[in-house]
């Protein structure tokens, strides 16, 4: 539809309905600009298109990249469970270290126990030892002054 035909549908109308309604109907009629404003929305389908396309490859990517964060999640639970197992064991050690420190403890203050009643019997053995120390020093002192004393007898005689 060029100008012309418009005008003559104008001039019509303005004929058969009045000025007023003339105007008001063709008001909404499209006009030179609607062929282009169609070529518009084809290319803004188009782009659309185009946009959807490429939100449903970035869809693609992310769901690609949440299951490699799913893979990744799974390896990092396995890995904690291993550290959870190492701690356990650790745990464990710890608990039969503690039960064999406490028998040893248990063994010390018997041997302690046992020291304490050996202790008066050990003083007086000391004080046997001395005793005997001081008899043996006194057998020895006598043995040796006697001996000198008959070399001393001896030589005076000869």
């Amino acid at each position: 539809m060029d100008a012309g035909d418009r005008q003559q549908l104008r001039e019509r109308l303005k004929a058969t309905l009045g000025e007023r309604p003339a105007e008001v109907l063709m008001e909404h009629l499209f006009d030179e600009d609607a062929a282009e404003v169609g070529t518009r929305l084809a290319g803004l389908d188009l782009r659309l298109d185009a946009i959807c396309e490429r939100m449903d490859a970035m869809g693609e990517r992310m769901d690609a990249m949440g299951e490699r964060m799913d893979a990744m999640l799974v390896l990092f639970e396995q890995r904690f469970d291993a550290v959870d197992r190492r701690f356990d064991a650790v745990d464990e050690r710890f608990a039969s270290l503690e039960t064999r420190i406490g028998g040893l403890e248990t063994r010390m203050e018997s041997v302690e126990e046992r020291l304490g009643r050996m202790e008066p019997g050990l003083e007086k053995l000391d004080d046997r030892i001395h005793t005997i120390q001081n008899t043996v020093m006194t057998s020895f002192l006598v043995t040796t002054f006697s001996s000198w004393g008959l070399v001393l007898a001896a030589i005076a005689i000869i």
